[in-house]
């Protein structure tokens, strides 16, 4: 790479942050010290608690791919969960300096100028031009989809290896590049990728696949057909290569722990097609008298992140329309249509309207691995598609300069997230019982002595991952939230009820106690507010022995004290 390159694809980084900067940063410090980029959700607190307990593990010797500390004395195997494992690694001296809040928010801050750097190099070599790169690089890294994911979930928001991916795969086709370099950064960039979020690792795959498939099918002649052969075959060996370092790494966790079957409804997160036109409150048009449409749209608003805008899905249209002559610009008018129609998920839901027609992905819910992956989150494959057409169409258009640009800012004006809101910024309580120094002074007495530790509210409806990360993981505990429950706790019985908004049954002090006894558990912290479902569920513990502020402690608590 050039000097030249070198520099316009450090300015492109230095522009994206800058905005960034602008747009995350004033929600951030209006919230004060502590405070974290995102929403006040369980996921947050869970990638949080995530980035301390790498370190943690790997400082005490400790295997970070399996936790006991969480859904004690089971524990769970985190390969299979969204544990960021490369994420918190990289981001190892910021947490030993600052914290993992710290660590949160620098993941945050920077996850949207990595994305748009990383298309950013994609355009430029697809498009041979600066400016129309920075444009496709921006649409992908500040759209919608990005920054709805940026409030809860950093396995879907920190994609920069996929572009990567994408321009080492276009240099190699253009054989700028050597065999051995592409394969050995290729698979580099496929370990990260499953470190950061096996679910797109997946998804990745499986649309690098179907268009190297396209591209055979496509090919015009012999030869052309032989590249996207031989391209076939040197990314096959770099996922090969990338599955091999993994499997060596994990050991026998990478073949343990994978809950069979599907963890959310393909149909209910699948995007509207609405969505693509009409904006949701995290975007800044979307807070304007549009809400009684996106309402309608399906699942819950934490997956709505499809929005497009008008004018840069003209400016696609436009770009394939000129493109069609040009076996890439037909390639890409293929993928395009095919990753539009896998995100709508198995069946299209229009402004809550089912409509009786079967989709691809309702074939593809059987396959393992992918019956995981919500179709809604193919949205960053298919930005990614756009974002080339649409600087392609930039690079080569006859239009005059003025009406591009005009274009490009009318695209980008659409896209303006809505960070006024409040939405992107927030703060979590600690009760004072784990905050003071009690709590982090004797980590030996509680696990040796006390066992597991029992805390109301249960799971994903508290915050104890966060309480336990924040005192130094002196105690294990018999809840966590890692998107699943281990097979012993099952998703029935007290668990579920738990974790539900189920009715009490009669019988809960029983089944109570005897969870209690099978557990090993003696020690039971409830932490207010006390709503009346929670007074109901620590009726049966009788009087606490002991309460720190809004902590109530029943069982054998005295080392806290």
């Amino acid at each position: 790479m050039t000097l030249r390159r070198w520099a316009g694809s450090v300015a492109a980084l230095m522009i994206y942050t800058l905005y960034a900067s602008a747009l995350l940063l004033p929600p951030l410090l209006r919230q004060g010290a502590g405070a974290v980029i995102g929403n006040h959700t369980p996921d947050v607190v869970s990638f949080i608690w995530y980035l301390a307990w790498w370190p943690y593990a790997l400082t005490h010797g400790i295997n970070p791919l399996h936790s006991a500390l969480i859904w004690w004395p089971v524990g769970i195997n985190l390969i299979w969960t969204t544990s960021i494992g490369v994420v918190a690694v990289l981001l190892w001296p910021v947490t030993a300096l600052f914290g993992p809040i710290v660590s949160y928010n620098v993941a945050a801050l920077m996850a949207p100028p990595l994305l748009a750097w990383g298309t950013f190099e994609l355009c430029r070599e697809t498009s041979g031009a600066f400016w129309p790169a920075v444009f496709g690089g921006w649409v992908v890294g500040f759209s919608s989809y990005e920054f709805r994911e940026l409030l809860n979930h950093v396995h879907c928001y920190m994609l920069f290896p996929l572009p990567l991916l994408a321009w080492l795969s276009v240099r190699r086709f253009k054989e700028k590049s050597g065999r051995l370099h592409f394969i050995g950064i290729a698979a580099c960039l496929w370990i990260m990728e499953f470190g950061i979020s096996t679910e797109f690792f997946a998804t990745a795959v499986m649309l690098g696949a179907a268009g190297l498939a396209a591209g055979w099918l496509m090919a015009p002649d012999h030869a052309g057909r032989h590249r996207w052969q031989k391209l076939s075959a040197e990314i096959g060996l770099s996922v090969g290569m990338g599955v091999a370092v993994i499997a060596l790494v994990a050991g026998r966790s990478l073949f343990t722990g994978y809950a069979g079957g599907k963890l959310w409804s393909a149909g209910v997160y699948s995007v509207d097609p609405a969505n693509w036109f009409v904006p949701t409150y995290t975007t800044w048009l979307g807070s304007h008298g549009m809400a009684f449409l996106w309402r309608l749209f399906a699942g819950q608003s934490a997956e709505q992140g499809a929005y497009l805008g008008i004018p840069l899905i003209a400016m696609v249209m436009v770009g394939a329309y000129r493109m069609r002559k040009s076996a890439a610009g037909r390639w890409l008018a293929v993928m395009l249509a095919f990753t539009a129609l896998l995100a709508l998920g198995p069946q299209i839901h229009v402004l809550n309207q089912k409509l009786p027609v079967p989709l691809p992905w309702l074939f593809l819910s059987h396959v393992p691995i992918i019956q995981k992956a919500l179709p809604c989150r193919l949205m960053a494959y298919l930005l990614i598609l756009m974002a080339v057409v649409a600087a392609g169409w930039m690079a080569e258009t006859h239009w005059r300069p003025g009406y591009r640009i005009f274009a490009a800012a009318l695209a980008i004006i659409f896209l303006i997230p809505n960070t006024p809101a409040g939405l992107w910024a927030t703060r979590f309580h600690t009760p004072r019982l784990f905050a003071t120094a009690a709590a982090t002074a004797a980590p030996t007495a509680v696990r040796a002595n006390v066992g597991g530790i029992l805390i109301f509210p249960f799971g994903y409806r508290g915050w104890s991952m966060l309480w336990q990360m924040e005192s130094h993981f002196p105690f294990a505990m018999v809840d966590g939230y890692t998107g699943t429950v281990p097979g012993k706790y099952g998703k029935s019985g007290l668990v579920q009820i738990w974790l539900s908004k189920t009715a009490v049954p009669s019988n809960y002090p029983q089944r109570l106690d005897a969870f209690l006894a099978r557990q090993h558990i003696k020690t039971i912290l409830a932490v207010g507010p006390f709503n009346p479902r929670l007074r109901k569920l620590i009726a049966p513990l009788g009087k606490p022995v002991a309460t720190c502020g809004r902590v109530l402690i029943f069982g054998r608590m005295e080392h806290w004290m």
